[in-house]
Parts: structure tokens; sequence; C-alpha cells
């Protein structure tokens, strides 16, 4: 059976609460099953934790407070990463 390949996506990973949620949640997800890549519009001090853990971390950053191209180049990396989840 294929794994399943699933997106996370979060604002930043500085050291908040959804980001440290997150950080638990991928230390004990099951790898055999799924292959997990985090996306982030904002790099930051847990950016090496997930990284410890093996799990593949981009940022795409936004160029102003609403940018349109934003969600552009977020659907292209999903087609290049073959994303089944988010």
């Amino acid at each position: 059976m294929r794994k399943i390949n699933v997106l996370q996506i979060t604002n930043s990973l500085g050291h908040g609460g959804t980001e440290t949620q997150l950080l638990y949640l991928l230390r004990n997800i099951n790898r055999e099953k799924y292959n997990v890549v985090v996306c982030a519009l904002e790099g930051g001090i847990l950016e090496k934790d997930f990284r410890e853990i093996n799990v593949p971390v981009n940022t795409i950053k936004s160029n102003f407070h609403y940018d349109i191209t934003l969600r552009f180049r977020l659907a292209q990396f999903m087609r290049q990463q073959k994303i089944d989840l988010v």
C-alpha cells in the first residue's frame, strides 16, 4: 500500500501553541503509513526541531500582507509533492 502524502500548513514555526502541538503530533505519527511535509509562511525557532525528527520543512514567504500569488505558489508546491491530504 502506498503511503499517504500529508501537508501540514502553519503561519510560522515560532514557539507558539499551534506549532508546538504540530510538533507533538508529528513526533508520534505513523511513518509507515504517512509521509508528512510542513509548509510555513515564516520560519522560526521550532524549524530545527521539525528537521530533527526528519520532517521536511518548506517556507513559502509572503511578499506582502495580501499576497495574491501565495495560493498559486502553494498549489504548485502541492502538485510537486503529490500531496493527498492537507
